[in-house]
């Protein structure tokens, strides 16, 4: 059961990625790696940390969001 449910999942994922246009971010990306003076910018502004710093907090605030809806919908919790 466990197989069919992860294959059908699969499946939807493969057509996901067909049909949605790739990253229009990603000449920009390219880009930015060309760059000589990048890697001493990175050393006094340390761009990758903030960037996982603010993938974790939207994680975070995502899953608030969805347990603050699911616990609405059950009626745990008032407005």
């Amino acid at each position: 059961m466990v197989e069919i449910l992860q294959n059908m999942l699969n499946a939807f994922v493969a057509v996901l990625m067909q049909v949605l246009p790739t990253s229009p971010f990603q000449r920009y990306i390219s880009a930015f790696s060309s760059l000589p003076y990048l890697n001493y910018l990175n050393w006094f502004i340390p761009v990758k940390a903030f960037v996982t710093i603010g993938k974790a907090w939207l994680g975070v605030i995502a899953l608030f969001y969805l347990y603050s809806v699911a616990m609405r919908w059950i009626k745990l919790i008032g407005d």
